[in-house]
């Protein structure tokens, strides 16, 4: 768990654990992040970012339903199905449940497996009815009634969700279900790291909430660490989630807070095992450069003591730099981060990064 208000640097720490996380051997990271701070970093490692939508990922779209085929994805394509409705303000009942399980049953015989045809295949009229918005036909059919996925694989895959968050939780809430649900599916041992930046936005929704108690008592199993990013200690406590939440999390990081001395917000430090002379640590470190970190092994003001050429890529979220990085790489490919080094006054680590990319490349 990593918690410290906004501009205290979470994006550099959360960054520079993601890219060590790729040291090793098949490692694999899954980041929901919010405000691009993770744009530079997936592209310098050659991982996918989704710009889900936003301006900048318009042919991205999902076909939720094209692998029913195998029985345990047509259990969860029903049950997502009934989530969609509920937003919809439609009560599924028995009978309609039968009914969408007998149209996925024939979708499955069925080459076109969009929403558009399992609308048409069902019989219900209010299940018609309360779909359509998710078709073609509605607002969300770009995003979710195409005929081919366009989710990608990819060692590091990140997903900005700020665009779809604003959306509201009739749109939003079917997109992440379903990328949840295929990250699951990605989940077979390999090391895995998956995070959930500005996560009590997800703590306090029923649906997501249920989800994320899934993932703390299961994801240990299966090779897959949870980083839990929140700018807000209430939000913490006030999750019903949370007494889950604190044990299973045994790794706190806590960013610098010049409020954490205030009566009200050390209360809340002390709550998470901090003591006075902790809570001062907190409030005297400096922002962007301590972490004060605390686990079962100890406990330790941390200086990250990052370099000019890590920086240039971790922790870069400013609009003026995204945009920056954008026409580099659409200009020069996968050359744009010597470029962008150069930029930045940095010629002997673009040359390091010119040379080492030539060796990956002649040795692929």
């Amino acid at each position: 768990m990593v918690i410290g208000p906004t501009g205290a640097g979470k994006s550099t720490l959360i960054g520079l654990i993601a890219a060590q996380f790729l040291r090793y051997p098949g490692a694999q990271v899954f980041a929901f992040d919010k405000g691009y701070s993770s744009f530079a970093l997936c592209n310098a490692v050659g991982g996918i970012h989704y710009d889900i939508a936003g301006d900048h990922h318009d042919e991205l779209a999902f076909c939720p339903l094209a692998d029913i085929g195998q029985a345990p994805i047509r259990m969860w394509a029903s049950e997502w199905i009934e989530h969609l409705l509920a937003l919809q303000q439609v009560d599924v009942s028995p009978q309609q449940r039968k009914q969408i399980h007998a149209a996925l049953e024939r979708l499955v015989e069925s080459p076109d497996r969009t929403l558009t045809h399992f609308v048409s295949t069902v019989q219900d009229e209010a299940v018609r009815s309360g779909l359509r918005h998710y078709t073609l036909e509605g607002a969300m059919g770009h995003l979710l009634d195409a005929e081919q996925d366009g989710l990608q694989a990819a060692r590091f895959q990140v997903f900005e969700v700020e665009h779809l968050m604003n959306k509201g939780e009739q749109n939003a809430v079917p997109v992440l279900l379903y990328l949840f649900h295929q990250i699951e599916r990605r989940l077979s041992g390999q090391p895995s790291l998956l995070i959930l930046e500005e996560a009590w936005l997800l703590l306090n929704h029923p649906v997501f909430s249920s989800k994320i108690e899934e993932w703390l008592r299961v994801l240990r199993k299966r090779n897959c660490a949870v980083v839990f990013v929140s700018q807000s200690l209430t939000e913490v406590f006030n999750s019903p989630q949370r007494d889950l939440l604190l044990e299973s999390c045994r790794t706190k990081v806590f960013l610098p807070n010049p409020e954490a001395r205030s009566s009200q917000t050390s209360q809340l430090y002390r709550k998470l095992g901090l003591n006075e002379t902790q809570v001062e640590l907190v409030a005297h470190a400096i922002p962007k450069r301590h972490y004060y970190y605390v686990s079962e092994l100890g406990r330790r003001l941390l200086d990250l003591g990052l370099g000019p050429e890590t920086l240039s890529f971790i922790g870069i979220s400013g609009s003026e730099e995204i945009e920056q990085i954008r026409k580099l790489r659409h200009q020069h490919g996968a050359a744009w981060p010597a470029l962008w080094l150069e930029q930045r006054g940095l010629d002997e680590a673009a040359l390091r990064w010119r040379t080492l990319n030539r060796e990956y490349t002649h040795a692929s």
